[in-house]
C-alpha cells in the first residue's frame, strides 16, 4: 500500500511540474530561466465526516474534553503558504541554479480557549555544474528546526575518488538533455490522451478527471521506471547500480489503481494565461475526494468496507502562479559566513574518528525487547522465555544449555554471580549454588518460562510494558534493565 501511494503522490508532484509546459506550443517548451510566485491554499469540506469515522475507529471519548477535533482540522487544512521559485539552467541541464522559498502561516484552533499561531520559513538553494572541471552538486537548505544554514555538498560527502567517479557518472546520464525531453515528450502525449485541452483567445484550460489521473499513473510510472533502469543498467559501478535500483510496478500493482478514487466530479482543472506565447499565470483548483473505503477494498481484494461512515476525505486545493523575468532571472542565494552556516560533512568526519576507537559493549543492554507467540499466566503473574530474554540482554556473552530438565546459564556479566540453575516446575533457583526462591519455573513447548518477578527479583530488572499485537497474534515484553 505504502508504494502504491507513493506512487500517486509521485505523479501528481510531476504532473504540476509539468503543467508549467502545456500543448499547444508551450506543452512542450522548456523553460530555462524564469521566475515564478506561488500562492497555495487548501480547504477541507467534510469535517464532520471525519470524526465520525474517528469514533468509529474507537477514538477515546476523552479526546473531545480537551480538542475540539473540527476545529483542527479545519484550521489546519486552511493553512496557505506563498513560495518563489527562481531558475536558471543551460539548454542541456548540466548547469543549474535553482532557489525555491516559501512562507506559511499557520492558525491551528485547538479548542474554544486555545488558538496557536506560526509562521513558518523554508529555503532550498542548488547549484549544480558538471562541465566543471570540479564538479559542483551543492544544495543549501534552511528549515525552521534549522538555526543556521545547512550546506550539503555531494562531491564533498562522497567518500573517495572511485565514489566520486560513479556519482558523477550516474549524475550526467541523469541530468541530460536526451533524458529530460523524453519525459516532457511523454509527459506531453499523457496530457493529449487524458485531458481535456481548449484554448479560448490567450486562455487554455485543462481539465483532468480522476479516470484521467489514474490512467496518467498507469502509464507514466513504468515509463519513469523504465527510463531510470535504462539509466542505472548503463552505469559501470555495480554498487551504484544496487544503489539506485528503481522498484518494479507489475500488472497487479497498477490493476490495484483501478480502484482508487483521488478526484471529485470537479477532478483538476489548469488554467494558463498566455501573454506572446508565454504563461504569464497559472490557476489551478483541484477537487480532492480521497475514498479511503474504495481503496480498502481495492487492497484487501474486494472486502466490503466495515464502518457505517463513508470513509471519505474532501478537499479544495487552489493554487495562483505568476510566471515572469523569463530570461532575466538571476538567482540569488544566501550570504554563507562561519557564523550563519554549518557543513554536515564536518559532523561526519568527526564520527568517523570516533568510530577508529574500539566500540566495547556493556551487558546487560539498558533495555531489551522480546517477541513470543505464548505468554502463560499463572496465579496472576506474567511468564516470559528464560532463553529469549537473556539473549537479547547479554548477546552471546551467555551460555545456556538444559539438560533432562535442568536449565543453566553462565555469563561474567550477571550480577554478582557467574551461573543460575533452574529446575522444571522448581520454585527454587541457584545463583553460583546459594538458593534463591522463585515462581514455579515451567517448561511449554520446549521453551522455558519465569515470572516476571524472576528478573525484577534476582537481576533488579524492571518491567516496562507488554504489548498484544493481535492481527499478528504476538506478544512483546519489555523490560529495564536498570531501575529509574
Amino acid at each position: 500500500m505504502k508504494k502504491i501511494v507513493s506512487v500517486i503522490l509521485t505523479v501528481m508532484l510531476l504532473l504540476s511540474v509539468v503543467s508549467a509546459a502545456e500543448l499547444p506550443a508551450f506543452f512542450t517548451d522548456v523553460m530555462t530561466n524564469y521566475t515564478a510566485d506561488y500562492s497555495v491554499s487548501m480547504e477541507i469540506e467534510n469535517a464532520d465526516e471525519i470524526i465520525a469515522l474517528l469514533r468509529e475507529l474507537e477514538m477515546p471519548k476523552e479526546v473531545e474534553n480537551y480538542i475540539d477535533i473540527k476545529a483542527i482540522l479545519e484550521s489546519i487544512f486552511s493553512t496557505g503558504m506563498k513560495m518563489n521559485l527562481q531558475a536558471d539552467m543551460s539548454p542541456d541541464f548540466r548547469i543549474a541554479k535553482l532557489a525555491v522559498t516559501s512562507d506559511t502561516q499557520y492558525e491551528v484552533v485547538v479548542n474554544s480557549n486555545l488558538e496557536i499561531g506560526a509562521k513558518a520559513k523554508l529555503g532550498m538553494w542548488m547549484e549544480l555544474n558538471l562541465n566543471a572541471e570540479k564538479p559542483v552538486f551543492r544544495v543549501i537548505y534552511s528549515a525552521p528546526m534549522l538555526n543556521k544554514y545547512m550546506v550539503v555538498d555531494l562531491f564533498e560527502l562522497t567518500p573517495d575518488d572511485e565514489s566520486k567517479t560513479a556519482m558523477l557518472e550516474y549524475l550526467n546520464l541523469m541530468f541530460s538533455k536526451d533524458f529530460m525531453d523524453s519525459m516532457i515528450a511523454f509527459t506531453s502525449e499523457l496530457y493529449k490522451k487524458y485531458s481535456e485541452i481548449t484554448m479560448s483567445g490567450t486562455i487554455c484550460t485543462v481539465r483532468i478527471t480522476n479516470d484521467g489521473l489514474i490512467g496518467m499513473t498507469k502509464e507514466l510510472m513504468p515509463f519513469v521506471m523504465e527510463k531510470v533502469a535504462e539509466l542505472t543498467s548503463s552505469l559501470e559501478n555495480e554498487e551504484l547500480r544496487e544503489a539506485f535500483n528503481t522498484p518494479e510496478f507489475g500488472e497487479e500493482e497498477l490493476a490495484i489503481l483501478d480502484g482508487l478514487k483521488l478526484l471529485g466530479e470537479n477532478g483538476i482543472t489548469y488554467k494558463y494565461s498566455l501573454i506572446s506565447g508565454r504563461v504569464s499565470r497559472a490557476d489551478m483548483a483541484a477537487d480532492i475526494s480521497i475514498d479511503i473505503a474504495a481503496m480498502y477494498s481495492s487492497f484487501t481484494g474486494g472486502a466490503e468496507w466495515p464502518y457505517e461512515s463513508n470513509g471519505k476525505i474532501d478537499m479544495n486545493a487552489k493554487t495562483a502562479v505568476k510566471l515572469s523575468k523569463y530570461g532575466a532571472t538571476a538567482v540569488k542565494f544566501p550570504e554563507l559566513t562561519k557564523d550563519n552556516s554549518f557543513n554536515p560533512a564536518d559532523s561526519l568526519a568527526m564520527a568517523e574518528e570516533a568510530n577508529t576507537v574500539e566500540y566495547v559493549p556493556e551487558y546487560p543492554y539498558f533495555c531489551i525487547w522480546v517477541n513470543t507467540n505464548e505468554l502463560p499466566v499463572i496465579n496472576g503473574e506474567y511468564y516470559v522465555p528464560f532463553r529469549a530474554c537473556l539473549e537479547n540482554a547479554y548477546e552471546e556473552t551467555v551460555v545456556i544449555s538444559y539438560n533432562n530438565g535442568v536449565v543453566t546459564a553462565t555469563s561474567e556479566n550477571f550480577p554478582g554471580f557467574n551461573t543460575i540453575r533452574l529446575t522444571k516446575d522448581s520454585a527454587v533457583a541457584y545463583t553460583d549454588g546459594k538458593q534463591v526462591a522463585v515462581s514455579k519455573v515451567i517448561i511449554k513447548d520446549g521453551t522455558t518460562y519465569v515470572g516476571r518477578s524472576f528478573f525484577e527479583k534476582i537481576y533488579g530488572w524492571e518491567l516496562s510494558s507488554i504489548m498484544h499485537y493481535m492481527l499478528e497474534n504476538e506478544y512483546e515484553i519489555s523490560f529495564y534493565t536498570e531501575s529509574y
